[in-house]
């Protein structure tokens, strides 16, 4: 069985009024009752980069200014995401780029194929490259544009 911790959070008032409700019950009973609050736990969430105050202040306590590294870890931390976040978007940036060149690049490849088998009195070829290449190309703009828009609208 574990030992009770000792709890700054727990006011001596709820303590007598514990011993209060316990002193009606009977001996057996008492037992039974204290050893199950001596196992009660407190749990505390909270949410976001750092504690709240009550708890930050506990940490002078345990570490030499402990408190200042917790907010000196929150703004490293803070700082490297930023920083993170505008690596990712610099290279998602570049990689739109050339993927847009890419694209470019290949729309022209196949028009020019298409063309040359025209000339050279391949119609029904030549109608099937330029209807492809050009039909690829704005079936990936679309379906780029679209994932754009869902992903703005989800954020």
């Amino acid at each position: 069985m574990r030992k009770p911790t000792e709890n700054n959070n727990v006011d001596e008032g709820s303590v007598d009024r514990l011993s209060e409700l316990f002193k009606d019950l009977p001996q057996e009973k008492q037992k039974e009752a204290r050893r199950i609050v001596n196992t009660l736990t407190v749990s505390h969430s909270f949410s976001g980069p750092l504690p709240p105050p009550n708890i930050v202040k506990g940490y002078d306590g345990v570490v030499k200014n402990g408190a200042e590294r917790v907010f000196a870890m929150a703004e490293s931390q803070s700082e490297h995401r930023i920083a993170l976040e505008k690596y990712i978007v610099k290279k998602e940036l570049k990689y739109n780029g050339r993927a847009q060149i890419f694209a470019f690049v290949l729309g022209v490849i196949g028009l020019l194929a298409a063309t040359s088998l025209a000339i050279f009195g391949h119609d029904f070829i030549a109608g099937v490259f330029a209807t492809t290449t050009i039909g690829g190309l704005a079936t990936a703009f679309i379906i780029g544009t679209r994932a754009q828009s869902q992903n703005k609208d989800s954020e």
